[in-house]
């Protein structure tokens, strides 16, 4: 009985790594193609086929962990070490004569992105929100954003954004930073305004989305990079104005922190 449940643990393991073995020779069969048609090598119904044929029934596993080893050290998308391949006589594209052909890598496309952010500063203090606890940096602080509308200026925008923080003012926020930020398939333009007041705002207190927080103290906080950045650059430009640090003693208790 013993033997019979180690058989069948271990042919479950099996079942469960054929799949990864296919994707593995999918990927493989791409490649190998890509080197002669100088495609980006995307995987196709064809190459599935293909690894269904390939993929042995015994022992998928060693074969995943082979076909890894050889595209980590012989097969390799740049210079593939054709002459040191020990299936190079079933591989087409050497065949061909072209297994030395680099696969040209498709570059991802970049969408652009701008945002306005705006920190509103009250006595030494700027306000976080925090982000939804889904998409990109969710849960993490940030200082309020929004994206220009059409044709509309990151100036614009930013009195925009003060009105639906604050409701009617007559402050209008000045600039103090615009940097890039970069992620795989995303290239955010940041244009940071700030704007100080002389006391918080009722509407942001005791609220589960906001806080307060010193200006500069945000390696102290769950904030994404580019959130990090922004508010050194915030304290930057402060100390620069030398606008007064907050006073101990009236500070209070963060909101929402």
């Amino acid at each position: 009985a013993g033997q019979s449940r180690t058989a069948s643990r271990r042919s479950g393991r099996v079942a469960a790594l054929r799949p990864a073995s296919k994707a593995r020779a999918a990927d493989a069969s791409a490649r190998a193609e890509a080197r002669g048609s100088g495609t980006g090598g995307s995987i196709t119904d064809t190459h599935w086929r293909v690894a269904a044929e390939l993929v042995p029934r015994t022992r998928p596993g060693d074969f995943n962990q082979a076909l890894m080893e050889l595209g980590a050290t012989v097969c390799l998308p740049r210079r593939p070490a054709c002459a040191a391949c020990p299936i190079r006589r079933g591989c087409r594209a050497f065949v061909e004569g072209a297994g030395a052909a680099a696969v040209r890598p498709r570059r991802p496309t970049v969408k652009d992105e701008t945002v306005v952010s705006l920190a509103v500063c009250v006595n030494g203090r700027v306000l976080l929100r925090k982000r939804p606890d889904v998409g990109l940096w969710a849960g993490l602080w940030e200082l309020p954003g929004v994206g220009p509308n059409g044709g509309e200026t990151p100036d614009r925008a930013s009195v925009r954004l003060l009105r639906c923080l604050l409701g009617a003012s007559r402050k209008r926020p000045a600039p103090y930073a615009s940097l890039v930020h970069r992620l795989t398939h995303r290239r955010f333009t940041f244009h940071a305004y700030r704007v100080t007041l002389s006391s918080r705002p009722a509407r942001f207190e005791r609220h589960g989305t906001t806080r307060w927080i010193r200006i500069g103290d945000g390696a102290n906080v769950a904030v994404s990079a580019v959130t990090r950045r922004l508010i050194g650059a915030l304290s930057a430009d402060v100390s620069a104005q030398r606008i007064p640090a907050p006073n101990e003693s009236s500070a209070g208790t963060l909101a929402g922190g």
